[in-house]
């Protein structure tokens, strides 16, 4: 009986640990057209509607939060293309989900003295089988 209640805890935990580790985003329309969201790890990013895509400002500090930006991006502008992400800084919890915003198509704007620092976030291998290789994308 120790042995069930044990496993069946340990279960639990799991649970809770996979959906604490899901990122969450508080989205906020600032004006038309104009968005905000604070992610609840890291850093607040933006997006504009800029032509027939999106301009994101921060990509958000890991590939999860990365990717919600990215999604929250296409619910709020009825699905229109990142075309540019401007990174404010280097620091990792603005810029390190970048990977996630060059591979949907985005071209990374930044500082030229930030972009050393940048520029491995965007061209590591990534650990994620799933993930395409971004050689040859030009946002890089």
């Amino acid at each position: 009986m120790r042995f069930r209640a044990s496993s069946l805890a340990l279960v639990l935990l799991l649970f809770a640990f996979a959906a604490s580790a899901q990122t969450t985003l508080a989205v906020q329309k600032v004006a038309d057209g104009i968005w905000a969201a604070q992610p609840d790890r890291g850093a607040n990013v933006g997006w504009f509607l800029y032509g027939d895509g999106v301009v994101a400002v921060d990509s958000g500090g890991d590939l999860a939060t990365a990717k919600e930006v990215l999604r929250q991006i296409g619910v709020t502008t009825g699905g229109k293309p990142v075309r540019y992400l401007i990174l404010t800084h280097a620091h990792a919890d603005h810029s390190t989900g970048a990977r996630a915003f060059v591979a949907a198509g985005a071209q990374v704007i930044c500082q030229e003295n930030a972009a050393p620092t940048v520029l491995p976030y965007i061209t590591q291998a990534s650990k994620d089988p799933a993930e395409s290789p971004l050689v040859g994308l030009r946002g890089i």
